[in-house]
């Protein structure tokens, strides 16, 4: 038995734990405040919310964070019915080891249960001391991206494998011949800032010539077809839109969204020093959009297998290794 912990924020920690699950090959339970999707390949801890409105502890940020040793562990009933119930899971299931994907908090826990943790890192300044503590007590650590893509991250010459970027679309081959000259394709997600109706007309009246499709949240099958069918993709700089934006082989612009510790501004970095997409630290003022989307065709997609690895099956195959 091996668990996976998924964070509740955003889309991506979900897409990605259900293709390490699909890759495992063995009993794996999933552990998250989300519901369960509908192809995880096996059981669910429905976990309450961790995030309650009402605070009544006082000094709520330095109570929260444990004087900055942690990163969420309010002193109050509803966080420690989460971590019982974690807990309790642990004592009745004996998992081999848990993928946290992502919260230092399930980690120490889990940990300190008895039970070896494999941590997912993440892009971005990471090196305070709450992060500090969750890569110090893995016995792995996955890095979802190439090996030279983050040369500072803090995760640097432990015991992290790099397996690339890890997609939903992971084995297939896109239809380079469907791309249509003036197709644009603008891929936004969930868990960052909303994604304002004034950003898509001011990149519409920037590029009249173009016929643009807004893609928030589409299921996964129309999106590989948008991805194939477009000359250029305007996407934030999610690790899951990344790897997908790389299987698909799709010349884009690509935006970093506001995120803590700067996750998505290292991303847009990393992809410029790979040489394999053109990126953008903010959302670009509407007369520089000509330019990067000329640019954007013109490095066309060729480069994006240097964001691909193992993926998925790597990241399986450590949760394996720790497990045995």
């Amino acid at each position: 038995m091996i668990g996976c912990y998924v964070h509740h924020v955003g889309g991506g920690h979900l897409a990605r734990a259900v293709q390490i699950a699909g890759e495992l090959h063995c009993p794996v339970t999933g552990l998250s405040t989300l519901p369960r999707p509908e192809d995880w390949p096996g059981d669910w801890l429905q976990l309450p919310p961790d995030n309650p409105a009402v605070d009544h502890t006082g000094d709520a940020e330095a109570q929260a964070t444990a004087g900055g040793v942690l990163h969420f562990a309010p002193l109050r009933a509803g966080f420690r019915e989460r971590q019982r119930l974690i807990a309790h899971w642990v004592e009745t299931a004996a998992p081999r080891a848990v993928l946290v994907d992502v919260s230092v908090e399930v980690a120490a826990l889990v940990r300190l249960l008895g039970v070896p943790v494999v941590v997912t890192a993440m892009p971005g300044d990471r090196n305070d001391r709450a992060h500090r503590l969750g890569f110090d007590l893995a016995s792995a650590i996955i890095a979802p991206w190439p090996a030279h893509a983050h040369p500072d991250s803090v995760v640097r010459g432990m015991r992290t494998t790099y397996v690339g970027g890890i997609s939903r679309f992971a084995g297939r081959t896109p239809d380079l011949g469907r791309r249509e000259p003036g197709r644009g394709l603008i891929v936004w997600g969930s868990g960052g800032a909303e994604f304002a109706l004034a950003q898509r007309d001011s990149l519409m009246s920037a590029t009249p010539e173009r016929d643009w499709r807004l893609a928030l949240d589409l299921p996964p099958e129309q999106l590989w077809q948008e991805l194939q069918r477009a000359e250029v993709v305007v996407s934030h700089a999610g690790q899951g839109a990344v790897a997908d934006l790389a299987v698909a082989g799709a010349p884009a612009v690509v935006v970093a969204d506001e995120r803590p510790h700067g996750e998505q501004l290292a991303t847009v970095a990393a992809l410029q020093r790979l040489g394999v997409a053109v990126g953008a630290g903010r959302w670009p003022a509407q007369q520089e959009w000509p330019q990067l989307l000329a640019a954007a065709v013109a490095l066309g997609g060729q480069r994006w297998p240097r964001w691909l690895g193992s993926g998925a099956a790597g990241a399986a195959q450590v949760l394996r290794r720790v497990a045995a």
